[in-house]
C-alpha cells in the first residue's frame, strides 16, 4: 500500500509498484501479506530519498517506521479507514 498525500494505492505485488521522483511517498507494508526477506529486498531495491517505509501489523491500529532511513523508527497511530480497501481501486 502506498499513502501518497492521502491518496492511497494498494498493490498487491512489488512489481506493481512505480517509483515518481517528483513525489514524496510513503510505502506501508502489511506484514503479513510479504515476509521480511522480501520487505527488506523491496527496501534496498528502491532505496530513494523521495520514498519512506513503514510496517502495518494487520489487526492494529499502528505502523512502525521512519521517514528518514538514518532516523529512529517511531510508532505511529492510524485511522483505520485509511487501511480498509476502497472497492473503487
Amino acid at each position: 500500500m502506498n499513502i501518497e498525500n492521502d491518496k492511497v494505492i494498494y498493490e498487491t505485488d512489488f512489481k506493481q509498484f512505480k517509483n515518481d521522483i517528483t513525489k514524496k511517498i510513503e510505502v506501508v507494508f502489511d506484514v503479513s501479506s510479504y515476509d521480511f526477506k522480501s520487505i527488506i529486498h523491496f527496501m534496498e531495491t528502491n532505496n530513494f530519498k523521495n520514498i519512506s517505509f513503514k510496517n502495518y501489523f494487520s489487526g492494529s491500529n499502528y505502523m512502525i517506521g521512519s521517514l528518514n532511513s538514518n532516523d529512529k523508527g517511531e510508532v505511529n497511530k492510524i485511522n483505520y479507514h485509511i487501511l480498509k480497501k476502497n472497492d473503487n481501486n
